[in-house]
């Protein structure tokens, strides 16, 4: 088993047996043509609500910056760049 990361489908994590096989970390997992020929691939079926809780989140979070990049499903990066005025560490601490 191996773990695709959600961004760029690149390996993140891998079973005993992956690294037996020699599937090193960082393999892109789309390349599908160049994986063992007994791979077999399974698709997480709650994706669905797991995007619209996603976005949910990542709205939220859109508020308080005026600039966000969204990484993945669970992490964004806040551009705080024109809030000379805002301490982060104590803004941090008050919306956490």
């Amino acid at each position: 088993m191996v773990v695709l990361s959600n961004n760029d489908g690149c390996v993140v994590a891998r079973s005993p047996e992956a690294r037996a096989l020699g599937i090193p970390m960082g393999r892109r997992g789309f390349s599908a043509a160049t994986w063992p020929a007994n791979t077999r691939w399974w698709l997480c079926p709650a994706t669905t609500p797991l995007r619209r809780s996603q976005r949910r989140l990542m709205a939220v979070l859109g508020r308080f910056a005026p600039r966000q990049e969204i990484y993945s499903i669970d992490e964004c990066f806040l551009d705080l760049s024109g809030l000379e005025w805002l301490d982060p560490t104590a803004f941090c601490q008050a919306t956490a």
